[in-house]
């Protein structure tokens, strides 16, 4: 690896792993964005809800939009919107009182 490459990686290591309360605005979105990034290349939507439970989802759409564009927000938005949509059925479906004939109809 180059000195060059070996100086990149320990400069995303050290912004990456601060505590985002520390860093100005244009790291915190840079940091956000290289979170957002390296999930959906990795485990996508669904690792990114998992790693980053507590992003602020305005924060994170704001950065996208003007890190990149309005369509990588967009299709943010529309995971959120799905990863929603399944934990208030499954929400909803712990919540309903199992009774023996609902309990022998799930067989």
């Amino acid at each position: 690896m180059t000195d060059e490459a070996i100086r990149w990686n320990t400069f995303i290591d050290d912004i990456c792993s601060r505590d985002l309360s520390v860093l100005t605005e244009i790291q915190k979105e840079a940091v956000l964005c290289f979170w957002y990034d390296a999930e959906m290349n990795s485990a996508g939507h669904c690792g990114y809800f998992y790693c980053y439970p507590d992003t602020v989802p305005e924060e994170l759409v704001s950065a996208l939009t003007k890190v990149a564009d309005k369509s990588f927000a967009d299709n943010y938005l529309k995971a959120l919107e799905e990863i929603k949509k399944k934990s208030r059925t499954k929400i909803t479906a712990l919540r309903t009182p199992m009774t023996h004939s609902t309990h022998l109809s799930r067989l």
